[in-house]
């Protein structure tokens, strides 16, 4: 009995052993199988990478190299003549100075750059009473209320102002400007787009200041950077203005230029550009 015991026991451990044994073996083989697919797949990477994507990335390159070499012959005595002021109403002044060093290649006088505080609806509530005797000295018709306000601002943009109108705008921190405001501009640049969720100053800032300028018979464009938290420019499109949504591109830079004495349009790369890439070349 014991003899036989012993037996089955070491058959037992026979087989187990074998079966570990084999487990051990058909791993190793299949770890071995993967290993060797997935090297050989890894050369295959390589190998497209470097026939294929290596030599695009290489011609994308030198193509973004040539449009920023292009982009001063483009603009060069393109906007000679033209008065400017410029609005940065979003968040973005990096933008705001891409688009001042275009206009200025393209020959444009810069009048002025103006900067409206983002909580500008809440400031002129505020300050309103306080701004209005200020205002009145050189406006004695000047009504009570925030349209008359804006009215005013876009005035001052298209049209020059006295020195008090700036002075009480800026005492109430609903802007901080730079230039000449003695002159009178016919184009406005506005710098939108905003950074942060819950944005509605396109709708309380952009909008009532487009309308305020139009009848003014000055060119309005609009324009925002590539990548941009919230875009105005759909909102903007409502007003009938030109807008461009990647300003602070070479393409953008290129349809800024071309816009402000072309065809009115939205130019630009995202969904909202529905009038291509650039204004047609006619418009120079």
């Amino acid at each position: 009995m014991v003899p036989a015991f012993r037996y089955h026991l070491l058959t037992l451990v026979a087989i187990f052993l074998a079966l570990g044994i084999g487990m051990v073996i058909g791993s190793t083989y299949v770890q071995g199988a993967i290993v060797e697919r997935l090297t050989r797949r890894l050369d295959e990477l390589n190998a497209r990478f470097t026939t294929e994507i290596a030599p695009l990335r290489e011609e994308n390159r030198r193509k973004s190299d040539f449009i920023t070499a292009l982009v001063p012959v483009i603009l060069q005595n393109r906007l000679t003549g033209a008065n400017v002021a410029i609005v940065q109403t979003g968040d973005y002044p990096e933008t705001t100075f891409k688009v001042r060093e275009t206009l200025t290649q393209a020959g444009a006088t810069i009048n002025s750059t103006t900067l409206i505080h983002r909580d500008f609806q809440d400031r002129l509530s505020d300050n309103l009473l306080n701004m209005l005797p200020k205002l009145r000295a050189a406006h004695p018709n000047l009504t009570a209320d925030r349209s008359s306000v804006i009215r005013l601002l876009a005035t001052m943009l298209a049209k020059g102002a006295p020195a008090s109108d700036l002075k009480a705008f800026a005492e109430a921190g609903l802007l901080e400007y730079e230039g000449d405001f003695t002159r009178a501009n016919n184009f406005v640049v506005l710098v939108c787009g905003a950074s942060e969720e819950n944005e509605n100053r396109a709708e309380q800032v952009d909008k009532p200041l487009i309308q305020s300028l139009k009848p003014m018979e000055i060119t309005v464009v609009a324009v925002e950077p590539e990548k941009v938290g919230i875009s105005y420019i759909a909102a903007l499109q409502e007003s009938g203005i030109t807008t461009i949504d990647n300003a602070d591109t070479d393409m953008g830079r290129i349809a800024l230029a071309l816009a402000l004495r072309g065809e009115r349009g939205d130019y630009g790369t995202k969904r909202t550009a529905r009038s291509g890439l650039l204004p047609p070349p006619s418009s120079r």
